[in-house]
């Protein structure tokens, strides 16, 4: 014949022990796992947007740079007029 495991006085103290010691501990630990889940996901947002704005940030200063390279600093006409006043070979003496 087999014993039923919570017959005895001895194994139901056992049992009644054993759960008090487990059943807080995994509560806390559900509790401590979401909480530092909750606080990983806000950092990792903030770190995203973080990210986004230096992105956005280094594509505008690429732009700039890229239209201020391809745009002359001094107008075409006016580098002209101020090459013929400059160069002495330019007089018409």
């Amino acid at each position: 014949m087999m014993a039923r495991p919570l017959a005895s006085l001895r194994s139901r103290v056992f049992a009644a022990t054993a759960l008090v010691a487990v059943v807080p501990l995994a509560a806390a630990l559900l509790f401590v796992t979401r909480r530092v889940a909750q606080q990983a996901e806000g950092e990792l947002t903030r770190s995203l947007d973080e990210a986004a704005r230096l992105v956005g940030q280094y594509h505008r200063t690429q732009i700039e740079t890229a239209t201020e390279r391809a745009s002359p600093s001094i107008p075409p006409a006016s580098r002209r007029s101020s090459r013929a006043g400059s160069s002495p070979s330019s007089s018409p003496t």
